[in-house]
């Protein structure tokens, strides 16, 4: 009998998920934007993955605080989460995420909104900590 470990369960699962927000981005958040992946060479895909695991760094765990997470990467700025007040909020772990969401909410300002969107270049930002051959894979249309 074929037996998957939970190792290979749990890669089964986010891989499903990253498919998911993937699509539903490019569906239904992209379609509202001007997005060339081909132009910008920076995979989707690969912004997903890796603000995933970025998220995760700070505890987040559920598919709506990965989904946020993300989203603020990719539209606000991939060091969006470095902002210092940003930062104290999301390394808050005695704050469950909807208590860090409401937070955010209430105690962000603009001009740390504003700071956040200006921290790094974002370009150059994806095209350093997503590898050349994932790059290069989008502009072909693998996964």
């Amino acid at each position: 009998m074929f037996r998957l470990r939970k190792e290979q369960l749990d890669r089964i699962a986010m891989k499903r998920f990253i498919d998911r927000v993937e699509t539903t981005l490019l569906q239904h958040w992209f379609a509202r934007r001007v997005f060339d992946q081909e132009k910008a060479a920076i995979p989707l895909r690969g912004m997903i993955e890796h603000g995933v695991t970025v998220a995760q760094s700070y505890g987040l765990q559920t598919e709506q605080e990965l989904v946020m997470f993300v989203m603020h990467m990719i539209d606000i700025n991939p060091e969006f989460h470095k902002q210092p007040h940003f930062q104290r909020l999301l390394q808050d772990r005695s704050l469950t995420f909807r208590e860090r969401s409401d937070k955010i909410l209430q105690e962000v300002t603009r001009a740390d909104w504003e700071a956040a969107a200006r921290i790094g270049d974002p370009h150059a930002y994806w095209l350093r900590v997503l590898p050349a051959a994932d790059r290069e894979r989008t502009r072909h249309g693998e996964h």
